[in-house]
């Protein structure tokens, strides 16, 4: 397309300096020879192409994401077992537990944390010395007995003197915890 206000002379002085086509070394007798040479030395194209071009063999398909979800579902319900189960061994010797401390051995008993002085201890030594001032209006109990919750946190309920952990703790709603006493 040539512009309307262009002279004839400026388009032949175009033309005149653009150089005239070339093949260029391939198109050229030598480049010829050598792409014969190549194409000799690699044979004949083995096996179907299957519509690629290029003569490689097909790709195989990609799995389905579908087969890895079992794998995903096996792996989460792996770490959620393995949650539950630390959650559930956790040692009451453990710092930063949560503590309870229960003024009587049943499910729905007044409950009181710990004083700030007492964290440091075991939870029966913080429990047996928090006793007194949480429930000013209620006996020391003679012993007590270290239990899990359900949610994983640790009650401290009282208990008699030669009765298993088993009773006050299921009174409670829990479970012995290992190391009470």
């Amino acid at each position: 397309m040539t512009r309307p206000d262009a002279r004839p002379d400026d388009l032949a002085r175009l033309r005149a300096a653009r150089p005239t086509p070339s093949t260029g070394w391939a198109g050229s007798p030598a480049g010829r020879r050598t792409l014969d040479r190549v194409l000799a030395e690699a044979g004949p194209a083995q096996g179907p192409t299957e519509g690629r071009a290029t003569g490689a063999p097909p790709r195989r398909p990609r799995p389905s994401r579908s087969r890895w979800l079992p794998l995903a579902g096996v792996v989460v319900a792996s770490v959620a077992a393995a949650g539950a189960v630390t959650i559930r061994d956790r040692s009451p010797a453990q710092p930063g537990l949560t503590v309870l401390c229960y003024a009587e051995a049943r499910a729905q008993a007044e409950g009181a944390v710990p004083r700030q002085e007492f964290t440091g201890l075991p939870p029966l030594d913080a429990c047996r010395r928090s006793y007194p001032v949480d429930f000013p209006d209620r006996p020391v109990p003679e012993s007590f007995a270290l239990c899990v919750a359900d949610g994983g946190g640790l009650i401290v309920v009282p208990s008699r003197t030669g009765l298993s952990d088993d009773v006050p703790c299921v009174q409670a709603g829990a479970r012995p915890a290992s190391g009470s006493r």
